[in-house]
């Protein structure tokens, strides 16, 4: 998988979550966090302890930062 790339099918969610993959979370092409995600179902991704519905959201895959933000 090639940076950048945007997380769509389950397959991905799973390999992201098994290779421990960085991702961003867009809404509205706006980011709203990042971080690993660590768990998913049909309707939401959960990333870095939030949660956030798979329909309305864009998961991409990206290098890890080399400084840490906290979103609020």
């Amino acid at each position: 998988m090639s940076v950048n790339t945007t997380l769509n099918s389950d397959f991905e969610f799973d390999n992201a979550i098994f290779m421990g993959y960085f991702v961003i979370v867009l809404n509205q092409d706006k980011m709203v966090g990042w971080g690993l995600i660590e768990s998913f179902n049909e309707l939401e991704v959960q990333v870095n302890g939030k949660a956030y519905l798979r329909k309305q959201s864009i998961f991409k895959q990206t290098p890890v930062p080399d400084v840490y933000y906290e979103l609020k």
